[in-house]
């Protein structure tokens, strides 16, 4: 069975034992980071072929996070808000879509109430509703394979370069 290393398993506990928990932290943020940029880019793609009218900044809304323990990373469909203005939110909305909304009505909680208001002096009527495209999850189904060969290259890597440094 090819897992992506080629080392047997009594070869990489030796190179493992020799390491720091520094060192093999740095190694796995290396390959956390590898996986979730090939994520990215994949989301990206599909983001641009996805059906609705693409604007330049929706690539700027996905972005990774690698975690401060090394242990796993995020990657979400928020960006960074300065660079997005107004519409900061849509990627996630074209992502998941939205229910039929109404402009005129307005919805406030009081406790555990929700109360409904009509806003006055607001034009009436039906405002639209947003169909979800999937584009992130599509992205996911499509690259979920090719990110763990990635990692477990990179991961394979960086513990050889590391050991055989010392």
């Amino acid at each position: 069975m090819n897992s992506g290393f080629e080392c047997d398993f009594k070869d990489f506990e030796k190179l493992v034992v020799r390491l720091t928990g520094k060192e093999m932290k740095l190694a796995r943020k290396k390959a956390l980071r590898k996986g979730s940029s090939i994520l990215v880019r994949g989301t990206r793609k599909e983001l641009r072929s996805a059906g609705f009218k693409f604007r330049r900044w929706m690539d700027k809304a996905v972005k990774y996070k690698v975690h401060r323990s090394a242990n796993s990373s995020t990657v979400h469909l928020f960006g960074d808000i300065r660079e997005t203005g107004k519409d900061r939110g849509i990627v996630r909305y074209l992502e998941v879509g939205t229910d039929e909304r109404y402009r005129s009505i307005k919805y406030m909680y009081r406790g555990k109430r929700r109360i409904k208001r009509v806003i006055i002096g607001r034009k009436k009527g039906y405002s639209g509703r947003i169909k979800g495209y999937d584009f992130f999850a599509n992205a996911r189904d499509n690259s979920a394979i090719q990110v763990q060969n990635v990692m477990n290259t990179t991961l394979d890597f960086e513990i050889r370069k590391i050991s055989f440094l010392k």
